[in-house]
């Protein structure tokens, strides 16, 4: 099997997936830095080249990780002997706006099982794959505690404002929190030198933290409620689950004093996720599917839906237009889609505050 992948620049996901990828089958990657085959500024591509490429390489499969706020606009130039493979990872934050994505593919690997009968009305090929942890990046080392406390995550405010409201509540309540600045490859010696890492998952869904934080040894204590993943993560032997504001307040009390107890959760939740949830296995299962799964013609596929997306993520490129594509999307509390119009414009701060003044944030 020979995979093509598409690189979306700035995704620390996407460097793991080929890691693994590359363990067990040839992989060439297309997109803009630092890859074999290069798109064009205006994300065009050379259709001949790319066929020329796809046929000398003998490519096989095309992979693409789901990224909201952009869709490959090359697709419709891939031959029909290529099998379209989506990655889709954020159904939990706006199914809705994700299941045009699934017409355009042959094959969706899902995170959330929640969201696989949605999906599959859209693409029969549809099959579960969570996400994993490089465990060779976060791993368990001697390290001394230093932080009681520590939060991992973006803030953004008209997304993150359940972790901005978590913050707060824990600020008034006198709960010291570390929240740390370091990127994907620092964070291990963090998470390391850590007590207790709090964890608020977007939207309840999965999140890469949970399997990072586990493969790391710190222990865990993260926002309950969702059945898929406490199927996954036993409470109290593999990590710890909060319900309310109060519930963590008192659970972080309760475990910061009590070391031999919480110590001992660390350890079960590490060995757990290093055995069977690294990325190393989750890509063996996607390689095992795409190489063993007959494909389902998707009825109904039509050019239009690429030319939807196309339309979509490049108009906004008219900042009059953006503009007030914004304040429609603020006015209809459309959070999400607010933050990708926004993400395509360069706006002045008083736009910020406007959307906290709309979302009563």
């Amino acid at each position: 099997m020979k995979i093509l992948m598409f690189i979306n620049q700035g995704r620390s996901i996407d460097p793991v997936i080929i890691k693994y990828l590359s363990k067990h089958s040839d992989v060439y990657t297309i997109g803009k830095v630092k890859v074999d085959f290069y798109i064009n500024d205006d994300d065009s591509v050379d259709e001949k080249k790319l066929l020329t490429f796809i046929k000398e390489k003998k490519i096989t499969h095309f992979f693409y990780s789901e990224n909201s706020s952009y869709l490959p606009v090359f697709l419709n130039v891939l031959p029909r002997t290529v099998t379209k493979v989506m990655f889709l990872i954020d159904t939990h934050i706006n199914l809705k706006r994700r299941l045009p994505y699934a017409y355009l593919f042959d094959m969706i690997l899902l995170v959330n099982e929640s969201d696989r009968r949605p999906v599959k009305k859209v693409n029969p090929n549809v099959y579960i794959v969570t996400y994993g942890a490089d465990i060779d990046t976060f791993h368990k080392t001697k390290s001394k505690k230093v932080y009681g406390v520590t939060f991992d995550g973006n803030i953004i405010p008209w997304i993150h404002y359940h972790r901005i409201i978590m913050l707060l509540y824990l600020k008034i309540k006198g709960i010291n929190v570390f929240h740390t600045p370091a990127t994907y490859g620092d964070l291990n010696p963090v998470f390391n030198q850590t007590k207790i890492l709090i964890n608020r998952s977007p939207l309840g869904g999965w999140n890469m933290r949970l399997f990072e934080a586990l493969s790391s040894g710190v222990f865990l204590l993260t926002d309950g409620g969702n059945k898929e993943i406490e199927k996954v993560f036993v409470n109290k032997k593999h990590l710890v689950y909060y319900y309310s504001l109060g519930d963590l307040e008192r659970k972080l009390q309760y475990y910061l004093s009590h070391d031999n107890e919480r110590e001992k959760i660390a350890i079960t939740g590490n060995r757990y996720v290093r055995k069977y949830y690294s990325w190393d296995a989750q890509v063996k299962k996607m390689i095992d599917i795409m190489k063993s799964k007959k494909i389902v013609t998707v009825g109904g596929r039509k050019n239009y839906y690429l030319h939807y997306f196309n339309l979509q993520c490049y108009s906004f490129r008219d900042k009059e237009r953006a503009m007030k594509s914004l304040k429609s999307a603020l006015e209809n509390n459309e959070i999400h889609y607010a933050e990708y119009i926004y993400s395509y414009i360069k706006c002045e701060i008083y736009l910020t505050l406007s959307a906290w003044a709309i979302l009563n944030l």
